[in-house]
């Protein structure tokens, strides 16, 4: 997932998550898969996220399922502050404020067709 603002199509949505990491951040991973091909959108992989500190990525996503996948490697979830939430263009789609060891959730990413 990119790190600065998405500038989405006319037939993309933004997808927003943002992850407070917890006080072992190297702990921590995410992806997010197409559910009908499998294939990898975006990742971001352990010893890639710092310890205590927010980070906010977009993703122009076009029309389909997908699910996300927020990892502890460790196995203790996100303690002592470590949070996420997700977006769809603004409105709030998933929040969690631990994870122990593995959350996954579904994204239904649906973009309205232009008026002709």
């Amino acid at each position: 997932m990119s790190t600065a603002s998405a500038d989405c199509s006319y037939d993309e949505i933004t997808f927003e998550l943002g992850l407070m990491t917890d006080h072992w951040g190297a702990d921590t991973s995410s992806n997010m898969t197409g559910m009908f091909s499998g294939s990898i959108v975006a990742t971001m992989g352990n010893d890639k996220y710092d310890s205590n500190a927010y980070y906010l990525t977009y993703r122009c996503l076009p029309r389909s399922l997908y699910h996300v996948t927020m990892s502890d490697s460790y196995g203790d979830g996100l303690a002592g502050g470590g949070s996420y939430t997700s977006t769809i263009d603004g409105k709030l789609v998933k929040s969690s404020g631990s994870l122990v060891p593995e959350k996954s959730y579904a994204v239904n990413v649906t973009v309205p067709m232009p008026y002709l």
